[in-house]
């Protein structure tokens, strides 16, 4: 397909604006789909000391997310939007970064709804800089596919992850080149290759597989994995992804694990010469402490390397009491120095 994300999404966007902004916001899309728009920002935009802690706040509001430390990312990412809308600074890749990341915000505390608009709203400005921003977009897209929980939502969902998929499959160059500095973006594609899989038939997803040259495998019992951010949280009320939270124990055996992936990488490669990739594995830990499934799925790591990690990962065992089964998931990145 030739259109880009940002044509794709232009419909939802005008549906989901609200108030006074919305006719605007539909002239602009027009007039964009026609080629006849110009934002008065299309050049640099000058850097100034408000910009700057924006973008500063924004980053800090990450770094929360990251901990689920919800009310610190809300108090930073409402003045980083804040100053974005009040200064009209509608199509800056700065603001489009402050939408996506209150999108995290709001899905964490169970907004969906309101996170559908942010996430599509980021993706829509970032299709303005689709080529600088690629991972970014794909990142955006797979956590606005699971804002889409409900059975209804089904085959949206299905649209949100091959229309990101069809992106990536144009935009991204291939894994193997060493000299590629998309590598980061190709773990988001394994994220909407997992969450493909679930809403599609079996023959769809192989389809989007051979395109990438995807690997998958299964250990231990059958079972469907949640999102990273949504598959471990406290109450409604307080979300929480922390894994610290439901096993006391976890830093520790995540510094081991670090530890076990080096050595994986280091026996592969004296033996099947350098390579990278990603590999992200989802497992589901039982109430005893010990791995009872696990789905992997990689891309351009050798298969020596995927059963070291699976290995590698599925003799852990918490120690500490867990009170649910939960899913954890581990991002497996090497990268070759482009340089």
């Amino acid at each position: 397909m030739s259109f880009s994300v940002a044509r794709a999404l232009m419909a939802l966007l005008v549906i989901g604006y609200g108030g006074a902004g919305c006719a605007e916001w539909k002239e602009r899309a027009i007039l964009r789909s026609k080629g006849e728009w110009q934002s008065p920002l299309e050049g640099p935009v000058p850097e100034d000391r408000e910009r700057q802690t924006a973008v500063l706040r924004v980053g800090a509001a990450t770094r929360h997310l990251d901990k689920c430390e919800i009310e610190q990312a809300g108090q930073d990412l409402e003045r980083a939007v804040a100053f974005y809308e009040g200064r009209s600074w509608l199509f800056d890749v700065g603001y489009a970064r402050a939408l996506i990341a209150r999108g995290r915000l709001r899905q964490l505390s169970n907004d969906n709804a309101a996170a559908v608009t942010d996430f599509n709203k980021g993706i829509f400005i970032l299709g303005r800089h689709e080529a600088e921003n690629a991972g970014l977009m794909l990142g955006a897209s797979w956590r606005l596919a699971d804002c889409y929980e409900s059975p209804a939502d089904k085959e949206q969902r299905r649209a949100v992850l091959e229309t990101a998929l069809g992106f990536a499959a144009r935009r991204l160059k291939p894994i193997e080149d060493a000299r590629s500095l998309e590598i980061d973006s190709y773990s988001s594609v394994l994220a909407l290759l997992e969450r493909y899989e679930l809403v599609t038939e079996a023959s769809a997803a192989s389809q989007w597989d051979r395109r990438f040259d995807v690997h998958r495998w299964k250990w231990g019992e059958s079972w469907d994995p949640a999102s990273s951010d949504m598959s471990i949280k406290a109450d409604e009320t307080r979300p929480s992804c922390r894994l610290s939270d439901k096993i006391s124990d976890a830093p520790a055996v995540a510094e081991d694990l670090y530890g076990s992936f080096r050595r994986c990488f280091e026996r592969t490669s004296a033996k099947s010469g350098s390579f990278q990739g990603i590999t992200r594995l989802w497992v589901r830990v039982g109430t005893d402490g010990s791995i009872r499934g696990l789905r992997g799925i990689s891309i351009g790591i050798p298969r020596d390397c995927n059963e070291c990690l699976t290995r590698a990962v599925t003799s852990i065992r918490f120690k500490s009491p867990i009170d649910e089964s939960v899913g954890i998931e581990f991002p497996v990145i090497y990268t070759i120095d482009p340089r």
